[in-house]
């Protein structure tokens, strides 16, 4: 994917590496034209949604078992015991409660 884009070197099988081709390989990744190539990849994957999209599938998909009870769009990380009852959290209802004195740290597993 690398070379195929000019970003980089073709891969080097490691049967055949030596420090002179290893070094061919680095000088070429120096050229303005291998810069060029791996800017011009950046700006397309600024670009792109398809890692968001892919989150935000996850998340969507995750089972309702393993939602926050407090904040149901998100994953539950924590799990805390109050009055007999399993209360799983997230990370930012964790930080909330926490900012508001609601929970213990030490009682969250």
């Amino acid at each position: 994917m690398v070379a195929s884009t000019g970003a980089g070197p073709k891969p080097l099988p490691h049967r055949t590496l030596t420090t002179s081709v290893l070094r061919e390989a680095i000088a070429y990744c120096l050229t303005g034209k291998a810069q060029q190539a791996a800017f011009d990849v950046m700006r397309k994957m600024q670009h792109e949604t398809g890692v968001d999209a892919a989150v935000r599938s996850f998340h969507r998909n995750l089972p309702k078992d393993l939602a926050c009870d407090v904040l149901p769009a998100e994953a539950a990380v924590w799990k805390l015991k109050r009055g007999g009852r399993l209360v799983k959290l997230s990370a930012r209802a964790v930080a909330c409660l926490a900012n508001h004195g609601l929970v213990d740290d030490k009682a969250l597993q």
